[in-house]
């Protein structure tokens, strides 16, 4: 489905991992990192920029005032949907390279939880989200590490890669797209490779600052819960 982009065509498998808790990586990952970024959303009104099957929005609805959340698949909206459990959510499809569908300034927290690196150009969306943000509001991002791609690429080099989660493995400073098998290899993505100063020059050329950033480590505890970080902790460090 060009119109809801290669997601689209994975919706249901992505939801079959993620159902309403998200797969074990972000259980113990990824999303304890976001909470601990995103802070109370008591009385706020948040946007869920590409919320997927929309487990995180339900996370995010048991606190917030309202939830928006927005995702370019019609088919991972339908399913958001249809696992909807809070009357403060709503679901749209919108796609992120394009405008989100809300005016100006009604939002006080935009959330991107793992979104960004699957889209090709952050321009519109620094740009749309600088626009509906409310005054004194706060954009917490979430993206994997550009340095795991680095560690595949020393692996590969040195050859001892075990993996095969990306096709091809590339250096930090190489802006270039590669495929990634993802949904344990069930789905093949275009990811876009990007340094961290690649991914912050968009939103601070649209009037953003950054105030917080977190690095969570892949500790022995969570790499001995996950096979993919077993995997990251035998490359150079």
């Amino acid at each position: 489905n060009k119109e809801g982009g290669e997601w689209d065509q994975y919706a249901l498998i992505f939801d079959q991992h993620h159902k309403t808790d998200g797969d074990l990586l972000r259980q113990i990952f990824y999303d304890p990192a976001m909470l601990q970024l995103i802070g109370n959303t008591s009385g706020k009104v948040v946007l869920d920029a590409g919320s997927g099957n929309g487990y995180f929005t339900q996370k995010l609805a048991t606190q917030a005032d309202q939830v928006i959340g927005i995702d370019a698949s019609p088919n991972m909206v339908s399913i958001s949907q249809a696992r909807n459990q809070h009357p403060n959510v709503q679901y749209l499809q919108a796609n992120l390279l394009e405008s989100v569908p809300l005016a100006n300034g009604v939002v006080d927290l935009i959330v991107s939880n793992l979104v960004l690196q699957y889209l090709p150009s952050l321009d519109r969306a620094a740009s749309e989200f600088a626009r509906v943000i409310g005054e004194s509001g706060k954009v917490a991002v979430g993206i994997e590490h550009p340095m795991v791609n680095v560690i595949y690429r020393t692996q590969e080099l040195l050859g001892t890669r075990r993996d095969n989660d990306f096709e091809h493995a590339v250096d930090y400073f190489d802006n270039v797209p590669t495929t990634r098998r993802t949904l344990q290899g069930q789905a093949r993505v275009t990811v876009f490779n990007r340094t961290l100063t690649d991914y912050m020059l968009p939103f601070f050329q649209n009037g953003f600052s950054l105030t917080q950033i977190l690095e969570p480590e892949i500790t022995k505890s969570v790499a001995q819960l996950h096979p993919t970080y077993q995997r990251i902790q035998h490359g150079a460090r």
